[in-house]
């Protein structure tokens, strides 16, 4: 993997995250969900989510040490 001078994989500024309360049901949009209750689930896990990813062809990284903004607070 080519790596860019500040360490992080190249083409790192373009890369999109999901984080599990985007997309977590049980969630309120206040508190983070991105998407309608019908198409998120319930309590998704990191591992749920790269599987899902990797089903429909998408690279991805996953970085256990990220961690969302809205989420610090609840």
């Amino acid at each position: 993997m080519e790596y860019a001078h500040a360490g992080k994989p190249a083409g790192y500024a373009s890369w999109q995250s999901i984080y599990p309360l985007y997309i977590n049901s049980k969630r309120s949009v206040k508190c983070g969900r991105r998407l309608s209750r019908e198409s998120a689930v319930e309590n998704p896990t990191i591992d749920e989510i790269v599987q899902a990813l990797a089903q429909i062809g998408f690279k991805n990284e996953e970085n256990m040490l990220k961690e969302d903004k809205v989420s610090f607070f609840n």
